[in-house]
């Protein structure tokens, strides 16, 4: 009776220790998934395109060829963060060697290409916007491309970078602002022929990005009067 009340015993505690060594093996598996396991996206904010928005793409894909996309590509290109940082940071080291005025301006225009850089990036965390070179374009691409993410279309970099330095260079030279005008009118109008973007977003970054520009002359000094072309 002794020995087989001890040889239960040993059963019972060969059990216990294997189910807790399942138990272990098992908690681990948990907490290896629970590693592993992708994290919560940030739940995006939707916006889809205007009636006018799909009018003007539509037309826009419809009446295009190969010539007139390359073309619209090359001066979109201008326009590029990186070309744009380029010329700005050349700009400023030949500054560091003229008068007050000169590198007053290449502080300015810096400050507010830097913001204008960062502010589109931001904003698209948070916004979904599918880009019409992804929706209104048919079998016959008729020579338009894919532009960045494809749901990255909101709001258009290029129209942010666009409209602050139009509004700094308008505000260093102000008796040349219809020309800059201009020229950034047509360089903005390149991103929706290329259907990289709908118009409320070129609209809506031009107008981003002179808001930045007004609001980077508080960091870079410059205000209105202190300057003179």
């Amino acid at each position: 009776m002794v020995f087989a009340s001890q040889h239960r015993g040993q059963r019972l505690a060969a059990l216990a220790s294997r189910n807790a060594r399942a138990c272990g093996a098992s908690s681990q598996v948990r907490v290896s998934r629970a590693r592993h396991q992708p994290k919560e996206t940030m739940k995006h904010l939707l916006i889809p395109p205007t009636p006018i928005d799909t009018a003007i793409a539509t037309s826009a894909a419809h009446h295009t060829n190969s010539v007139i996309q390359d073309f619209a590509r090359s001066m979109t290109w201008v326009a590029d963060a990186r070309v744009l940082g380029t010329l700005a940071a050349v700009g400023w080291i030949m500054s560091r060697g003229g008068d007050r005025r000169q590198r007053l301006v290449a502080n300015h225009v810096a400050v507010s290409l830097t913001a204008a850089v960062m502010l589109p990036k931001i904003i698209k965390r948070g916004i979904d916007r599918t880009r019409p070179d992804r929706v209104v374009v048919g079998e016959d691409r008729r020579g338009v491309g894919t532009s960045g993410q494809p749901h990255d279309s909101f709001p258009s970099g290029h129209g942010v970078h666009i409209g602050a330095i139009v509004s700094a260079l308008s505000w260093a030279y102000p008796k040349k602002t219809t020309v800059l005008l201009a020229i950034g009118g047509a360089l903005a109008a390149t991103r929706v022929a290329v259907l990289a973007h709908w118009t409320t977003d070129v609209v809506l970054g031009l107008t981003l990005g002179a808001a930045v520009e007004r609001a980077a002359r508080r960091v870079s000094g410059a205000r209105r009067g202190s300057t003179r072309a």
